[in-house]
């Protein structure tokens, strides 16, 4: 059964091109080829080897675990980096899109910009995310920061890398129970407006 969808799939891929200048058949046949190439692998399927970066940080930690005679499985990596440039911090988890295809997903990858904490409390500042997910299961897939240093752009980017790392859907990010004082956050923060906002337009 799986090498008839696949088969599918790759007819309707063939022949898209060849019926392109009819604009509203091609998306639709589009559509349909990512489905079917979906169900005939299992869909989206997401390994730590797929992920671009592997950082000092999760080999040093694995380093020791097999130095102390620890028994813990290998390090749950999610490719998680933060970096500062003058005032400014970018962090990214996860996986971009076009790594999210090769591994069997339909990304959709939604931009939000939130304030740090209220605004009527002086120095708010915004913060830029990125949210990427799979449409077809809301799965959480990869996430990307950019604000202010005293944003706790760090501290963030760190709730979507241990959402990943467990599986976690976007969905999932708007019912934790973060921390909320108006000089520093949010009753909503600012994660879980980008999580609502990628709900929103993937639906």
């Amino acid at each position: 059964m799986a090498a008839v969808w696949l088969l599918s799939a790759i007819i309707i891929a063939i022949a898209s091109p060849a019926f392109g200048h009819f604009d509203t058949v091609r998306p639709l046949w589009t559509r349909i080829a990512r489905r079917l190439v979906r169900q005939s692998t299992g869909g989206c399927q997401v390994d730590d080897d797929m992920y671009e970066r592997e950082l000092p940080s999760v080999r040093r930690r694995a380093g020791h675990g097999v130095a102390d005679g620890d028994s813990v499985g290998p390090v749950r990596q999610a490719g998680t980096q933060a970096v500062k440039v003058f005032d400014l911090v970018a962090a990214g988890t996860g996986l971009r899109d076009h790594a999210a295809r090769e591994a069997g997903c339909d990304p959709v990858t939604v931009a939000t910009t939130a304030d740090d904490h209220k605004a009527y409390y002086p120095g708010a500042t915004p913060i830029q995310i990125r949210v990427t997910g799979d449409r077809m299961t809301g799965r959480l897939l990869g996430a990307q920061l950019l604000g202010h240093r005293g944003a706790e752009i760090a501290k963030r980017i760190d709730i979507f890398a241990t959402a990943i790392s467990y599986g976690a859907k976007v969905a999932d990010i708007a019912e934790l129970d973060l921390s909320y004082t108006p000089p520093l956050g949010s009753p909503w923060d600012a994660v879980q407006i980008a999580g609502t906002n990628w709900l929103r337009t993937a639906d």
